[in-house]
């Protein structure tokens, strides 16, 4: 937990914007990271292997024909871009095949997809906490 000393030594009340974010940081993020991956898992068999980047942890699984790279972006894990207020978490996905994209599209509002084509030429999805619409099991 962060405490603020003041020049006397005496602690002052943490900040508000900190006194959510230091107790339990990315727990719905968190949450969310492992239901889909679970999901995913054990609905499309794919096998998911940890890795880090500059910024963020992410989980690639590798197909016959590309890669796929998951991150979920929470508060304080992944931060490079993070969420806006209001929003827990953003879902990120690159190289995701049709088969794939389908079963994350069922989870979110329709039409809330963002799409980007990035600098390699992988197309990245990006669907936002706020448009999460339920259904994904053990969330």
């Amino acid at each position: 937990m962060f405490r603020f000393l003041k020049k006397s030594g005496a602690r002052s009340p943490r900040p508000p914007n900190l006194a959510v974010q230091s107790e339990a940081p990315d727990r719905d993020a968190d949450e969310f990271e492992h239901a889909l991956l679970t999901h995913l898992e054990s609905r499309l068999g794919l096998s998911f292997v940890k890795k880090r980047g500059t910024n963020s942890q992410f989980y690639e699984a590798r197909l016959p024909t590309s890669t796929v790279e998951i991150v979920v972006v929470g508060r304080m894990k992944n931060t490079a871009t993070p969420p806006r207020p209001g929003e827990n978490w953003l879902l990120r996905v690159e190289g995701a095949p049709p088969e794939l994209v389908n079963e994350l599209e069922r989870f979110f509002k329709e039409g809330s997809k963002l799409t980007r084509v990035m600098s390699n030429g992988k197309l990245r999805l990006q669907w936002k906490s706020a448009d999460y619409r339920g259904g994904l099991p053990g969330y």
